[in-house]
């Protein structure tokens, strides 16, 4: 009996991550070109991931970028989405429903944002309890991953607009997880959740910001919870910048 034990045991772990990947989308990351599966990334909005062009203009952008068009891979449903590959001038922006948990597997991931966030969370399911999120952002396995970000000012006469402030930025609680590697250059702060609490259960983390390399409800009452992982940070000099990287 024994003998079939193991191979049965293997042979159901295997259908099990199979299974797992195959309810993954793949988004793919290829300089100018974008795939989402096996296809190229669309414009319409009905679908779960689509792009949009976007330009996030504010006064600390430099002169020679206030016209840019970042392309914004838009994700409005809940699953996961594994990403690789590497692009400039991109962002990723999480805008799923209330109800939806999100996931996204950075699987050897090179981003840059010039004018913006590279990576942004404005809804998902969000419990509000400390140490419980639903946006995850995963660093898969031995991977590499290297965010360059900016950050998004709000106009002074529009009391509604949304300011993300760190090369990763969410409005709702946010978890990392995983077993990889994150490297991010940021402008401003380097990973922020500006309303609700931010929770590590992983990965190593190598940071190098201008402002807070992580914060956690400026604003409001928020947890920054630590459960595993390492986070190394450094300050970058920035004339105006607060400097308390």
């Amino acid at each position: 009996m024994k003998k079939w034990l193991i191979p049965i045991l293997c042979l159901c772990m295997a259908f099990s991550t199979a299974a797992a990947k195959e309810s993954e989308t793949l988004i793919v990351l290829a300089g100018d070109q974008i795939t989402v599966g096996s296809e190229a990334i669309r414009s319409d909005a009905s679908l779960p991931v689509y792009l949009t062009l976007e330009t996030q203009t504010h006064e600390d952008v430099a002169d020679n970028l206030k016209d840019l068009e970042n392309r914004v891979v838009n994700i409005t449903s809940a699953g996961s989405y594994r990403i690789s590959g590497e692009a400039q001038d991109v962002q990723i922006a999480v805008r799923a429903g209330e109800d939806d948990d999100v996931r996204l597997i950075l699987d050897g991931v090179n981003i840059t944002c010039r004018t913006a966030p590279a990576i942004i969370g404005e809804s998902a399911r969000d419990p509000r309890i400390a140490g419980e999120y639903g946006l995850t952002i995963e660093l898969a396995d031995g991977s590499e991953n290297f965010i360059t970000g900016s950050h998004t000012k709000a106009p002074d006469d529009d009391e509604t607009a949304v300011e993300y402030d760190g090369a990763i930025s969410s409005q709702v609680s946010m978890g990392f997880e995983g077993g990889g590697s994150l490297t991010i250059d940021a402008d401003n702060e380097g990973v922020e959740v500006s309303s609700g609490h931010m929770t590590i259960n992983g990965g190593v983390f190598h940071i190098a910001a201008c402002d807070d390399p992580l914060n956690v409800s400026e604003d409001g009452v928020g947890t920054l919870t630590v459960n595993d992982g390492y986070v190394y940070s450094a300050v970058k000099p920035l004339e105006g910048g607060e400097g308390d990287g």
